[in-house]
């Protein structure tokens, strides 16, 4: 009779709060007994030539030498999440140069994470939808990420905090039809961006998405132009911070891949079916079809992927899609096309492809449901 209430209490607003505050005390508690006994484990006898010892320097050089990471003297391009580098200078300044309270924070951060997504899309999921999906995100952010990448420096942890509150915004700015809620969607766009710098494409993406999708309303115009100026602007930070210390305006996202592209001839290999069917079960879990260790499968998303499919036949059956539909669409497809093309995909292991995961689980959980939305 329990598990009925639980379901029940996840479809409404105050259950999804309940549930995340639950989440977040399970989190912390279950990062308290890993942390212990608190020591900083990020340091050149332990992580030498790893992404988390050079956020962590980056983080310090911040802290003692100025915003502009003086000691980089080129154009900053790696590690990817510029952003994350002054999170971590941050959580330093206010807490003491110890990983161990990056990690406790970032732990927090995962579970609030699962409830502002359910939150942001409860309104396209119905009857005991949510409450499926908050599980399934719970349980997908402890599998997933805490266990493998919460207690890392690594700017995945910052992202995944980051959408959340940009598809809150996003979804109200749609139903609000409010340019200040777009420039705040903007803003958190912007930030996501700087964090995972492939994301950079959403923010054209999604300006031109709300344009379609406001025909007809009498600010159009001025709210899609809000997101993409107030996109623009935040992300502007990183090439002014190059443009600064070098005097070049460089946009590290677009320079990084064409390098990749052209000259790294260890990773580069042809464009093929053969070598894009292999990416795109890498992007759903088969890793080992990029020759990573066993360990590494995900067979939860093949099933997510699967399910996903099933409600994009759907859409497409029914010849029209909810703004929301769109969205995701369009986020899966602009998050996971630069990827595809990338050489080297496997590089990073499956934390590049973990962002999209819960855009891709909501379209599986829908197909549970497969009437069309109200919204």
């Amino acid at each position: 009779m329990e598990t009925p209430h639980l379901a029940k209490s996840l479809t409404t607003t105050r259950g999804i709060c309940l549930a995340t505050f639950i989440l977040l005390c399970v989190f912390l508690l279950l990062s308290c007994y890993r942390a212990y006994p608190y020591v900083d484990n990020v340091n050149q006898a332990t992580s030498a030539g790893d992404d988390w010892l050079t956020y962590k320097m980056n983080a310090l050089n911040i802290l003692h030498d100025g915003l502009s990471m003086p000691a980089i003297k080129n154009n900053y391009h790696l590690p990817g999440g510029f952003l994350y580098n002054y999170f971590l200078a941050g959580v330093f300044a206010l807490f003491g140069e110890n990983s161990t309270y990056v990690y406790l924070i970032q732990a927090a951060m995962l579970a609030l994470a699962v409830g502002l997504t359910t939150l942001a899309f409860k309104p396209f999921l119905p009857q005991k939808a949510a409450a499926i999906y908050f599980l399934a995100l719970a349980l997908g952010a402890f599998v997933d990420v805490f266990l493998f990448y919460t207690f890392r420096l690594l700017s995945e942890n910052l992202v995944l905090f980051l959408l959340p509150i940009f598809y809150f915004l996003i979804v109200a700015t749609f139903r609000r039809r409010s340019f200040a809620l777009a420039s705040l969607a903007g803003v958190a766009m912007g930030l996501c961006a700087l964090c995972r710098q492939n994301l950079i494409l959403l923010g054209p993406g999604i300006a031109v998405l709300l344009f379609l999708y406001l025909k007809g309303q009498p600010r159009r115009t001025l709210i899609s132009l809000s997101f993409l100026v107030a996109f623009g602007v935040i992300f502007s930070f990183l090439p002014l911070r190059n443009y600064a210390v070098t005097g070049e305006i460089s946009v590290p996202v677009i320079r990084y891949t064409a390098q990749r592209l052209t000259s790294d001839v260890q990773i580069n290999e042809p464009i093929t079916l053969t070598s894009l069917g292999r990416k795109i079960l890498f992007c759903a879990g088969v890793t080992t079809a990029m020759k990573l260790p066993v360990y590494y499968l995900k067979p939860h998303w093949l099933i997510m992927w699967i399910a996903a499919l099933i409600y994009t036949w759907r859409l497409l059956k029914r010849r029209h899609l909810e703004f929301w539909e769109a969205f995701a669409l369009v986020f899966i497809l602009l998050y996971l096309g630069p990827l595809l093309v990338l050489p080297g995909i496997n590089s990073y292991g499956v934390r590049m492809i973990i962002a999209v995961m819960p855009i891709v689980l909501l379209l599986g959980v829908r197909s549970l449901t497969p009437q069309p939305s109200s919204s």
